[in-house]
């Protein structure tokens, strides 16, 4: 814990911390950032896309999207469902802690306690 707070309050660190935080903030890499987590991995996708179609009383068959009740689903009804299977993805994702980001205030950031978090099991390998 102690060492914790020497790193935490050390002024290279705090620097360091900033200017990741300035660069995954670049609107070409939220961009991209954004594109990896909210597509990969595939099968998580599929699996969070069925989920939010069954609630939402969607079905697909032949490509189509209908409502439960044969109907075709309307526009608003898919983009409602796509807005949702997006929105889970950007906070459900594997991809997240995989990549060490977390999502807060609509941008994708570094996750720094994932990084320290990373730091400490690899020096109790030694």
């Amino acid at each position: 814990m102690l060492r914790w707070l020497r790193l935490s309050n050390d002024p290279a660190y705090a620097d360091w911390k900033k200017a990741m935080r300035a660069e995954y903030a670049a609107k070409d890499t939220q961009a991209e950032l954004h594109n990896i987590v909210t597509k990969n991995p595939e099968e998580y996708l599929k699996k969070v896309k069925r989920r939010e179609m069954r609630l939402s009383g969607l079905v697909e068959e032949g490509g189509t999207v209908m409502r439960k009740s044969g109907d075709p689903a309307t526009q608003e009804e898919i983009n409602a469902m796509n807005e949702t299977v997006e929105k889970r993805m950007l906070t459900e994702s594997p991809a997240l802690i995989e990549h060490k980001l977390t999502y807060r205030g609509g941008t994708l950031e570094p996750d720094f306690t994932a990084h320290e978090r990373d730091k400490k099991r690899r020096k109790k390998e030694w």
